[in-house]
């Protein structure tokens, strides 16, 4: 409709977005390895042991062990990691491994690089300390993994934003005050 009013008020149209972030998502995966002792003896440097892969959200992760150190230099510790199986890179805002009494390693923020890239320990225990965290000769890994939600649009809309001026006294200058009662 047609006001004769609003031709005497400019505006200007602004857009305005308020971004945010969908809910976080949190995932974990259990490992069980039975007489774990003896894998310690048994494997070499460098042998792994894996869990299935576990979701979150669309990324796919896995706990990988290896009884007796990542490499020859980690030989004699128990190394332990947390690996993306997903091809691209994922940015995870938390994870946690436990040896299912106590949190043993815990890290804000990393990147994982997309499929086998991995975060955890090298030296995560030596063989005589892993002895004590076993339960009934098994090690139990327990891993929390949380990814930050989505950046989304929780609004958008478009306003007016109109200068800030009184009609009357804009009208009275611009028409001359004709047909006033009064003189500025």
């Amino acid at each position: 409709l047609y006001n004769p009013r609003m031709t005497d008020i400019q505006g200007v149209m602004v857009s305005k977005t308020v971004l945010g972030r969908g809910p976080k998502a949190v995932g974990s995966g259990v490992l069980v390895i039975q007489d774990f002792e003896i894998e310690m003896k048994k494997c070499k440097p460098g042998d792994l042991m894996e869990s299935k892969p576990f979701k979150v959200k669309e990324n796919f992760f896995s706990i990988q062990v290896y009884p007796n150190g990542f490499t020859e230099a980690h030989m004699g510790h128990v190394s332990v990691f947390v690996a993306s199986m997903s091809d691209k890179e994922v940015t995870v805002s938390k994870y946690i491994i436990s040896d299912g009494d106590k949190t043993v390693n815990e890290q804000e923020e990393n990147v994982f690089q997309g499929k086998g890239s991995g975060w955890g320990r090298n030296y995560w225990h030596t063989h005589d300390a892993c002895k004590a965290v076993l339960k009934k000769g098994a090690l139990v890994i327990e891993v929390e993994v949380t990814i930050v939600g989505d950046r989304v649009s929780i609004d958008s809309s478009y306003v007016i934003q109109q200068k800030c001026s009184s009609y009357v006294l804009e009208n009275m200058y611009r028409h001359k005050m004709s047909d006033s009662d009064f003189v500025l």
